[in-house]
């Protein structure tokens, strides 16, 4: 059983995880070949905190020999608590803010798209943006 304290290799995290990555990536409706090691991360970290707990925990728990929920938890935690996702930056929450407006009949996602095909990468949590976008709307 791999010790709570041990971080392990993002290549031995790809293998292990893979089964809930899967989850995750139906949950967030993308592919896998659309995020990156850092983000799968930020996913599973996002996600076993997210709404739809028991189900990921479940799945999790046939991969990895954890007994608790918390012991889990915390290796997740301890392991991949470097890898969170940087706040928006102004700069870019300004701009979010112009394309929400230029685009007011428009879904959140659309709005993301047209944000990230400017700025060129993807260099936020997807869902993040989504939030804000959706925060911004309900002012409007």
């Amino acid at each position: 059983m791999t010790k709570l304290t041990q971080i392990i290799p993002l290549s031995q995290f790809k293998q292990q995880f893979k089964h809930a990555l899967m989850i995750v990536m139906k949950e967030l409706n993308t592919t896998v070949d659309q995020i990156t090691d850092r983000q799968r991360c930020q996913y599973l970290i996002n996600y076993f905190q997210s709404h739809n707990q028991n189900l990921f925990w479940e799945k999790v728990q046939n991969i990895i020999p954890y007994k608790t929920k918390l012991q889990l938890k915390q290796y997740f935690q301890k392991s991949f608590s470097q890898c969170q996702y940087e706040e928006i930056s102004d700069d870019h929450k300004n701009r979010i803010r112009e394309l929400t407006r230029e685009m007011p009949n428009s879904k959140p996602s659309e709005i993301v798209d047209a944000f990230f095909a400017e700025i060129g990468e993807e260099v936020y949590f997807r869902r993040k943006v989504i939030m804000f976008i959706s925060y911004l709307q309900r002012r409007m």
